[in-house]
């Protein structure tokens, strides 16, 4: 009885209204008094309870006198909830569609305001690394400032890292990078050419910090460091990305 319930449940009843119509299933026409007597329930919430069912069609109600008769549909009659539950899911999905447009406009990256969301742990960045990746278009260049990671080091932000940069290229995104002039960025530099990347190393002594990466696509920028933990933010800003865009630019012909 209790699964039974859970599945009147499911389909939109609620827990009165469950034990009312089950109820009134065995009385079959009764007046509300009478199931509710049989529910324990207050005379006046059974007349609310099957005034309720009725409305959903799963009662019936008659009159005689002045009493009013309560009768509950049979069970296949169930069926017309779940039939009408698809039919207002698809009515939702379709007015959903037509909003869409409208939603996006107000989570558009092209807005005054910048958008910054902030990302913590592996499974975040991996989610941080989807946005950017979703902003590059077939063929466009991303660029990166990064201080490459050593593959043996078992850190998992290069796993996260390798399926990027494999995404990317089945986009034919193009990457510009600069990095550090360490032995791993020239190592990183010889596999150029497979990963439609193009490297070059600062010698500025400066230009050295630990692992950690700036990526700036058409509008995103990303930005990952980690400590205890990782952490990274995507900021998504049209003007602001533009700047930082520029600045790349203006570093990398002077390496060039």
């Amino acid at each position: 009885m209790e699964k039974l319930k859970t599945l009147l449940k499911s389909l939109g009843l609620e827990h009165k209204e469950t034990d009312v119509y089950l109820t009134a299933l065995q009385l079959g026409t009764s007046p509300a008094s009478s199931i509710g007597k049989r529910c324990d329930i207050p005379r006046a919430t059974a007349h609310y309870t099957c005034d309720q069912l009725v409305k959903k069609q799963l009662m019936i109600v008659s009159k005689q006198g002045n009493t009013k008769y309560f009768t509950a549909e049979a069970p296949e009659k169930l069926e017309h909830i779940i039939r009408m539950e698809e039919i207002a899911s698809e009515k939702k999905r379709e007015e959903l569609n037509f909003f869409i447009p409208q939603l996006n406009q107000l989570f558009n990256p092209h807005t005054v305001l910048p958008k910054v969301t902030f990302y913590e742990g592996v499974q975040a960045i991996e989610r941080a690394y989807e946005i950017v990746l979703n902003d590059i278009e077939e063929g466009e260049t991303v660029y990166h400032y990064l201080s490459p990671i050593d593959p043996t080091s078992k850190n998992p932000e290069y796993e996260i890292l390798n399926s990027f940069t494999h995404d990317r290229v089945k986009k034919k995104g193009l990457s510009h990078v600069i990095a550090p002039d360490t032995e791993l960025s020239k190592i990183l530099k010889t596999y150029d050419k497979e990963y439609l990347r193009e490297t070059r190393l600062n010698p500025d002594p400066g230009f050295s910090f630990p692992p950690s990466r700036i990526t700036i696509s058409k509008n995103t920028m990303f930005s990952l460091a980690k400590k205890e933990t990782f952490f990274a933010y995507v900021l998504q800003s049209e003007a602001i990305v533009a700047l930082h865009r520029a600045a790349f630019e203006s570093l990398w012909k002077r390496l060039g």
